[in-house]
């Protein structure tokens, strides 16, 4: 259940944007300023960056730790010299580069080891034989029995093998932490779908390929066995309220290659279930607003041109198809179904 502050009216969830429209249209506050509001105290949080005072971006209900791009370190480059001027080195006051979004302490070695700092210092020198000789009991690293058999492992790896099982697991572990940022998914989904969209000759390989692979039973058979039984919260009340089961409809069912959420195969009849945020509905959204889900993004108008295509090609099969929108009246909805295998 969400519960709204001002007012302590109660939601089912906000999956389909029941709290953000009932905060536009009754209290004149948008979703963003809501949070602000209830969960920082009215105080807006800043970026991470620590170079502006712009919010954070805002994604399903929440902000993220950045402003929009401020996680590029170019952008930070920016920032920081617009902020504080040419950075500096510490030591001759020349101008330095950035590493990572940040300035360089020094602007060469030579710098460094005057500044008394870097690896060629002779007192670092004199405390890494230190530490050397105390873990290996040589005075250079590189005469160690252990470190040459490891070294000569690395190298026969590198040579017959492109990644190790270790190696392996750790870019793995290293990629799911990147995907846990939202803006990473988001940008990154959009560059590969932006990529396929701007090149015909693959979407036309991948047209072919997936038309040739659905003639395959068991490709059709492992494609569509990871979705069934998992119906969504909306599909699951739905369901329920219209009593689809007693009416005859089977969810999960294949049409050719699609997949449909409710079936009556005797009267041929399809229902469909659309949520109002994920396929954009039309009363409540324009053509240019784009939808934004984990991993993925699209505007509405290529949602509902989408839609529009599959619901065409199931109705060329002879089924009829009843669609229910979230926001829908649920009673005139199962009026229409029932009329519709009667």
């Amino acid at each position: 259940m969400v519960t709204c502050f001002l007012c302590q009216k109660s939601f089912t969830n906000n999956l389909g944007g029941q709290l953000t429209t009932h905060l536009s249209e009754q209290h004149e506050i948008s979703l963003e300023n809501y949070v602000v509001l209830t969960e920082y105290s009215g105080i807006p949080p800043k970026c991470a960056c620590n170079l502006c005072d712009e919010r954070p971006v805002f994604s399903r209900g929440k902000f993220l730790t950045y402003a929009m791009f401020h996680q590029k370190f170019k952008e930070r480059e920016r920032r920081w010299v617009e902020k504080f001027g040419t950075p500096t080195c510490s030591f001759c006051k020349c101008e330095v580069s950035f590493f990572r979004g940040e300035p360089k302490k020094y602007c060469s070695t030579s710098c460094s080891m005057k500044d008394g700092k870097g690896f060629s210092n002779p007192k670092v020198q004199e405390k890494i034989v230190n530490v050397v000789l105390e873990k290996y009991g040589v005075s250079n690293v590189f005469q160690a029995q252990q470190v040459k058999l490891k070294l000569s492992q690395k190298r026969l790896t590198r040579i017959y093998k492109k990644h190790t099982h270790e190696s392996r697991q750790k870019i793995s572990r290293s990629s799911k932490e990147r995907w846990k940022d939202c803006v990473f998914k988001i940008k990154t989904s959009t560059r590969i779908r932006e990529g396929i969209i701007n090149n015909e000759s693959e979407i036309q390989r991948r047209k072919i390929w997936l038309k040739d692979k659905m003639n395959d039973p068991v490709f059709r058979e492992n494609t569509f066995k990871s979705s069934r039984n998992r119906l969504s919260k909306l599909h699951q009340r739905i369901r329920i309220q219209l009593c689809l089961e007693e009416l005859g409809f089977i969810s999960e069912q294949q049409v050719g290659r699609y997949f449909v959420d409710e079936m009556h195969h005797e009267k041929k009849v399809i229902v469909e279930i659309f949520g109002d945020y994920t396929h954009a509905n039309p009363k409540k959204f324009d053509d240019q607003f784009v939808v934004k889900l984990a991993g993925q993004s699209y505007t509405a108008k290529e949602k509902r041109q989408a839609d529009e295509y599959r619901l065409s090609r199931l109705r060329e099969m002879g089924y009829s198809v009843v669609i229910i929108w979230e926001s829908d009246d649920l009673i005139a909805k199962k009026k229409e179904i029932e009329d519709s295998i009667n």
